[in-house]
């Protein structure tokens, strides 16, 4: 009996020896994992721009891939990603986005430049200038301008815009010509001409200048008798949003309308003004600035602080 007693007792021993080797292991196992997803969420934080020790050639490298990746897959793949991004406009994370999307227009300009000639009608030095001109209206005004940089260029990039052209060329759903391109399905379209005759007309009241919408100038968001750099920032805007409004309904029958273009123009106003007034008063007053030509027009210039 006590033989079998000792047998049971070192039976027993051995199986809690192994329950807790068992669990050792699944708390090593989870231990493990938790690291891992912690240094995932720190990581995916230094990306967003939230941390401020953002450095290394690795990170640099991922969000590069990350943006090519991005740009490849649709037009408003991770939204939520690109716009935690913008709501930090001075942190590491768009210091290291901004001259990416720089670099990348730079890299683009030559080879593209002809396609553009095709595209938008106007020639290879023209579209370069435009270029040029967009890169530096959108980079010489700090971070704000680099906000609006990274929302207009992830969002409407050239590549983007050509990924757009090749679903064009059959058919266009909205009148029926039978070789839509680009320009067409952006600009050309006898059933658009509602809504750039309504968008004409407001830009010309809101910037107190006749504004002329050309496929130069709807593409690329750069109008040369526009000289004013607030107007310049509206202008982007406005025409970001008209792209909005066109791809969101690529091969709807119906074109957009103007209502819907002044509902997102409206809407970008709003959420802009929400965002900056939450960073405090000075943030506010360089949104402000970047919008007082919609504001002015909105809300009467006796409502609206332009210092």
């Amino acid at each position: 009996m006590e033989t079998r007693t000792e047998e049971l007792e070192i039976e027993v021993k051995a199986t809690t020896a192994q329950t807790t080797t068992q669990g050792q292991q699944i708390s090593d196992i989870q231990r493990k994992l938790e690291d891992a997803e912690n240094r995932q969420r720190r990581n995916n934080l230094r990306i967003l721009g939230i941390a401020e020790d953002l450095e290394g050639q690795d990170t640099r490298a991922y969000i590069r891939a990350f943006l090519l990746t991005s740009m490849t897959q649709g037009w408003h793949t991770d939204k939520i990603k690109l716009m935690e991004v913008s709501r930090h406009p001075t942190s590491c994370g768009i210091k290291n986005l901004y001259p990416l999307l720089l670099n990348a227009i730079q890299d683009d300009l030559a080879s593209l430049a002809k396609k553009w000639e095709a595209w938008v009608g106007a020639k290879e030095t023209e579209v370069c200038e435009s270029m040029e001109m967009a890169r530096t209206v959108l980079g010489s005004a700090g971070p704000q301008a680099q906000h609006f940089m990274v929302l207009y260029n992830f969002y409407y990039t050239p590549a983007k815009i050509a990924s757009w052209g090749k679903t064009a060329g059959i058919m266009c759903p909205r009148c029926g010509c039978p070789k839509a391109d680009l320009c067409h399905m952006f600009f050309q379209c006898v059933k658009l001409g509602s809504l750039i005759t309504g968008i004409s007309d407001i830009l010309k009241k809101i910037l107190k200048q006749t504004i002329y919408l050309t496929p130069q100038m709807v593409l690329l968001g750069v109008d040369h008798s526009v000289c004013n750099s607030r107007d310049r920032y509206f202008l982007f805007i406005a025409m970001s949003v008209f792209c909005n409004c066109i791809a969101s309904l690529w091969r709807d029958v119906d074109p957009p309308r103007f209502n819907q273009w002044f509902s997102q123009l409206l809407s970008m106003y709003h959420l802009e003004n929400s965002l900056y007034e939450l960073k405090g008063a000075a943030a506010c007053k360089r949104f402000t600035r970047a919008w007082v030509p919609f504001s002015v027009w909105l809300l009467g210039p006796e409502n609206v602080p332009t210092k």
